[in-house]
């Protein structure tokens, strides 16, 4: 698991639409599960959490089990 594992329980955690975040980020829709293999980009994660306007380092001490 890891960050991109953890963003994508964030999401799901707070019923944020996965489809509006994808139009809005042009991100790939396979990274937004929360079992998934893909890695974010670190430009990707950022874009992510500026969106989402979440700190990095908050996602990672909340999700720690992801990670």
């Amino acid at each position: 698991m890891g960050i991109t594992n953890a963003i994508a329980k964030y999401i799901e955690d707070n019923r944020i639409s996965i489809t509006q975040v994808v139009a809005d980020t042009g991100i790939q829709i396979e990274k937004f599960d929360k079992n998934t293999t893909e890695i974010l980009s670190a430009q990707e994660m950022l874009r992510l959490c500026a969106y989402l306007r979440v700190k990095p380092e908050d996602i990672a001490e909340k999700y720690h089990d992801y990670i």
